[in-house]
């Protein structure tokens, strides 16, 4: 049997403050967790063989709430403050995690990640502690990016924002300062063969048993779905009849809570997979892993050969894809380790369309399967992503609730009701970063507003009537997240970075398309709502609105969006102007995927050609468009005449060109911004397998 390390994920810092630094990390004991930081400067009497650095030991106190999320896992979450006065900004500082458990004692260097002749150390360059430090007056940069899925195609750029801290550790001038996660981690739904078959082993391991799920619904204990249920590539059907999802790609779909939680360990670096090799195709068909749809007797054995070669091909694709992807997972350990990360959810955190519409959250919810599986999604989101990002928004009742759930992991327990509607009515994801600028990081997933009146569509000459897209937040949801903003530090009329997991401002020429000519089909029968992820803020023309009034009012200068989620990366700057004439100047910057590229071959040199024609053919010129006082967007290329009396607000779009002179990024990459007083720089990084590249936006509109 394989052996579990001791520090199965982490560390990774969190929140970080001059009043105080947050680290999570998971562990397979309980161990009694207490922290060291020091603040760290050059040695200018330092020879050759002396040490160029000095470690000045700062006082601090440290606090560590634990939670027990399986038999061998531990979630803990370490702050460490200040006994005196606070962090001083705008210099380095490095800490030392210490465990201690049973007698035993020992730090991050004798779980061997502080050596430098370790090549997966947590630590740059010659210091001998990871490091960190709080942006002050000087430039703030930042990291950005979303879609990281294992089997992805193409590099996994995670390797370029390593790059980037290793060549300026010692400058944090140009060091990022911060990384943004904005969305679709873990691709739950759409989950490669080989990272099942990992994942399974890994429950086991660490879980002991996996949760029984036929305790859900009693519909699985029929064959040959009990039977089934746990094998590679058996859950599509299950995952659309008893979850009610609407994933094309749910063949492994997690639906545990011990699967999401490994799902989480085996992502965020390479710990798991250094201990436990993954198992051979061969292998798995030895231990009757796969499911087959075809059975063994005669009259089907062409078809079971054919879906045999299916799983194998499929299997070897897959784990071609991931080579990258392991690659980078000590790069990304070090990244986390030394970069305080912010995290938002998106739809794959938990399953693709996650409440999409109504209806289909009416579905999830009213199928005791679809309702119990969304809630350990959002348990395992809590645990390895939300807890970080602001621990004060989750009281005691809060965790009370999940640890007493997680204790049994059963629907009989008294608790598992309430842990149920606590998690699905759970309205506090979004929160703010304090990062300079302080960011704002919306949840655009569990606060939508369902408007149900119909909307006529017309198709040639057939006139119907459909649902209008959501609201990506509703009023109420707004109402939270003013009061969220404002008890922050932050104040009307600074500058804001807005965080949105899908962009403000995306390619219009793709989602005009979906739009116009791909969202009527819905009119006709056609489910193309769940094919394609009809999810732009503007394709709801109330619920635009309620998102640029709610900017207008805070008159933020100025404003940066930051968005991922769509597979390309794209800069816009919009000008906003109010009925009295102000002036709001709004950038937006969208860097996707970091590790899933969706554009490549003909299907992206088609689109990238479409995109640049459509550009060619304006001349260069802006995109007007007008919002009336009954919230309806009217766009054109001519700019409108002077009628503001009947207007709420009028802007001026303009697509940002790279160095290159596209509009648009199709390749994986993440976004790096930099901003100093009023200047702002953004660029994106990528990695060609070798060397990182920069890709360029001018902030001058054509």
């Amino acid at each position: 049997m394989f052996p579990i390390p001791k520090l199965l994920s982490g560390p990774v810092l969190r929140r970080i403050s001059p009043e105080g630094a947050y680290i999570w990390l998971a562990a397979s004991k309980p161990y009694f967790i207490d922290g060291e930081v020091y603040r760290i400067k050059e040695n200018p009497q330092a020879d050759i063989q002396d040490d160029p650095h000095q470690y000045e030991y700062l006082n601090v106190s440290t606090g560590h709430d634990m939670i027990q999320a399986g038999e061998h896992v531990y979630i803990s979450l370490i702050k460490l403050t200040p006994k005196q006065g606070s962090f001083p900004v705008d210099q380095l500082l490095g800490y030392n995690l210490f465990f201690q458990y049973q007698g035993e004692r020992v730090d991050l260097g004798d779980l061997n990640l502080l050596s430098d002749s370790n090549p997966h150390s947590i630590v740059y360059g010659t210091l001998k502690l990871p490091t960190f430090f709080i942006p002050g007056r000087k430039q703030t940069n930042i990291l950005y990016g979303s879609c990281r899925k294992p089997h992805g195609e193409g590099q996994d750029t995670f390797t370029s924002a390593d790059l980037a801290i290793q060549q300026h550790h010692l400058h944090l001038d140009q060091r990022p300062g911060s990384l943004f996660l904005m969305g679709d981690q873990i691709y739950a739904d759409d989950i490669a063969d080989p990272v099942f078959a990992m994942v399974t082993k890994w429950v086991k391991r660490l879980f002991g048993d996996n949760e029984d799920l036929t305790d859900i619904d009693p519909r699985l204990k029929q064959e040959p779905l009990q039977s089934s249920i746990n094998k590679i590539h058996a859950r599509q059907y299950i995952s659309e009849q008893f979850c009610q999802f609407t994933s094309n790609h749910a063949h492994n779909h997690l639906m545990s809570f011990p699967e999401y939680a490994v799902k989480y360990l085996l992502h965020f670096g390479p710990q798991l997979w250094e201990t436990s090799e993954i198992p051979a195709f061969v292998d798995l068909m030895k231990q009757d892993a796969y499911y087959f749809i075809y059975g063994e007797n005669e009259e089907n054995q062409d078809e079971r050969m054919d879906e045999f070669e299916e799983h194998q091909l499929r299997y070897q694709q897959q784990l071609n894809h991931m080579e990258s992807y392991l690659k980078a997972l000590p790069l990304v350990r070090r990244v986390l380790a030394n970069t305080p990360t912010y995290m938002i959810f998106d739809d794959h955190d938990i399953t693709d369309d996650w409440n999409l519409s109504q209806e289909w959250r009416t579905a999830v919810y009213e199928a005791p399967l679809g309702r119990h599986v969304v809630a350990n999604g959002l348990s395992a989101y809590f645990l390895f992503q939300g807890w970080g990002n602001q621990p004060d928004s989750f009281d005691n009742r809060f965790i009370d609730t999940l640890s007493k759930h997680l204790h049994s992991l059963s629907p009989d327990s008294p608790v598992y009701a309430i842990w149920i509607e606590h998690l699905w009515r759970f309205h506090s994801w979004h929160f703010t970063a304090p990062t300079k600028p302080v960011s704002l990081f919306l949840d655009t997933r569990t606060m939508r507003g369902y408007d149900l009146t119909p909307k006529p569509v017309q198709i040639g000459n057939l006139l119907e009537e459909s649902i209008p897209p959501p609201h990506l937040i509703g009023k109420r949801g707004w109402k939270r997240i003013n009061h969220t903003l404002y008890s922050s530090s932050w104040e009307k009329g600074d500058p804001l970075i807005i965080v949105s997991a899908t962009p403000v401002y995306g390619i219009g020429l793709i989602e005009t398309f979906l739009q116009d000519y791909v969202y009527p089909l819905k009119a006709l029968g056609v489910q193309i709502r769940y094919q394609l992820d009809y999810e732009a803020w503007k394709y709801n023309h109330a619920g635009f609105s309620l998102l640029m009034d709610q900017i207008l009012s805070w008159n933020p200068k100025p404003c940066i969006i930051l968005s991922g989620d769509v597979h390309y990366g794209a800069s816009v700057k919009s000008i906003v102007t109010k009925k009295n004439h102000q002036n709001l100047p709004i950038y937006q910057f969208t860097s996707s995927p970091i590790h899933n590229m969706s554009f490549s071959g003909v299907w992206g040199l088609l689109l990238r050609s479409a995109v640049w024609f459509n550009a060619y053919k304006r001349k260069r010129k802006a995109i007007y468009r007008t919002c009336d006082e009954h919230n309806r967007l009217h766009t054109g290329e001519n700019q409108p005449p002077d009628s503001r009396s009947s207007e709420k607000w009028r802007e001026e779009i303009h697509y940002l060109r790279t160095n290159k002179a596209s509009l648009m990024e199709t390749d994986n990459n993440i976004g790096l911004i930099s901003i100093r007083n009023k200047s702002i720089q953004n660029k994106l990084l990528k990695y060609d397998g070798k060397l990182s590249k920069e890709v360029h936006y001018s902030l001058n509109p054509d």
